[in-house]
């Protein structure tokens, strides 16, 4: 026997899928993908930093960004997690009921007296060779100059 041998005990294969029996070609079963959640790229609803950012406004999302902003698929959920509070509501809510309790107004200006701008072009610059990064980065920037001149002036 070696460690790459794949070994079935005698008396168990009538157990065993039919896939799995001995003789038989071995292959994967991927059974549960469709339930396997990325850890780096979940989607919406199971981004956990969405409801840090709706009950803690700017101030509580930003300072887990500081903490962990060595880590590229930390800062592109904290940047998604903005986008939600700032964005449209119709499908944000769909997928994360807490943002009902957050304001995107008040959020945006909360932003703009905190000069987060500062913090979201330092991370977009740190890591300018991350698409994803840069893509959220962007999003939030055009969502807040959309519609506010103050915010226009910030960022020029």
């Amino acid at each position: 026997l070696t460690a790459v041998t794949p070994v079935a005990p005698a008396g168990e294969d009538a157990e065993r899928p039919k896939e799995w029996r001995s003789g038989a070609d071995w292959c994967l079963q991927t059974t549960n993908a469709e339930q396997r959640v990325s850890l780096t790229r979940p989607p919406d609803a199971d981004n956990e930093l969405v409801k840090v950012a709706a009950l803690h406004g700017p101030a509580g999302l930003l300072a887990v960004l500081r903490e962990h902003k060595d880590y590229s698929w930390m800062v592109v959920l904290c940047f998604r997690a903005f986008q939600l509070c700032l964005g449209p509501r119709q499908y944000a809510v769909a997928e994360q009921p807490v943002l009902h309790e957050c304001d995107p107004v008040a959020f945006a200006v909360q932003m703009l007296e905190m000069e987060m701008v500062d913090d979201i072009f330092q991370l977009m610059r740190y890591f300018k060779h991350v698409r994803d990064v840069q893509h959220h980065g962007l999003a939030i920037l055009e969502i807040l100059i959309m519609d506010d001149p103050e915010w226009r002036d910030e960022v020029a």
